[in-house]
């Protein structure tokens, strides 16, 4: 989610008590334009007249259609919002330009730079404002039962992951879970 105030992405994460905690995570936002060099000059020029603060340099990226690199200008912006709406913006008064990388959602985004995703059991480093300084995942993409309980080291021997750690306050045992490895009674 966006937090409209901070220009930061928000985490919300539940802890061992159930209590819900809002953090703020700073996640700069970038998509590249490309096109001839006066366009893309001009762009630049207009990006720096507006509001929001960017940052912007000149790359050479690859285009999954085209075998040489191509000449991009990158745009950063503080947060997913700003980037949406300085990408309406520049859409509108620059469409013979190709945009890339414009529409990809903020949770997407998030699970390709940290590898994050719905439901990931998390733990989290913060400093003294409840900013995330550092993530750690505990979890695995479908390590979770299609029951939503227990983790991929103490559910049956048919989803179970061998070798992986048990997660504190799993849901489940080895106990009363029929076929379970025995993880968590090391």
């Amino acid at each position: 989610m966006a937090d409209r105030r901070r220009k930061s992405a928000v985490e919300y994460n539940r802890t061992s008590g159930r209590n819900e905690v809002a953090l703020r995570q700073d996640f700069p936002v970038s998509f590249y334009a490309a096109g001839p060099r006066p366009r893309l000059r001009a762009l630049w020029r207009y990006l720096q007249a507006q509001p929001v603060p960017v940052k912007l340099e000149r790359q050479e990226r690859r285009d999954l259609f085209q075998a040489e690199l191509l000449e991009v200008l990158a745009i950063e912006a503080p947060g997913i919002l700003e980037q949406e709406r300085l990408f309406a913006r520049a859409s509108q008064d620059f469409p013979d330009l190709t945009y890339y990388d414009a529409d990809i959602s903020l949770p997407l985004r998030h699970a390709a730079r940290y590898g994050t995703f719905p439901l990931a059991k998390l733990r989290v480093s913060v400093d003294e404002q409840e900013r995330v300084q550092a993530i750690e995942r505990w979890t695995r993409p479908g390590s979770w039962t299609r029951s939503g309980r227990g983790c991929a080291s103490c559910t049956s021997s048919q989803t179970a992951t061998p070798g992986a750690p048990a997660l504190p306050g799993c849901a489940s045992t080895p106990e009363s879970t029929p076929g379970a490895s025995s993880a968590h009674t090391a």
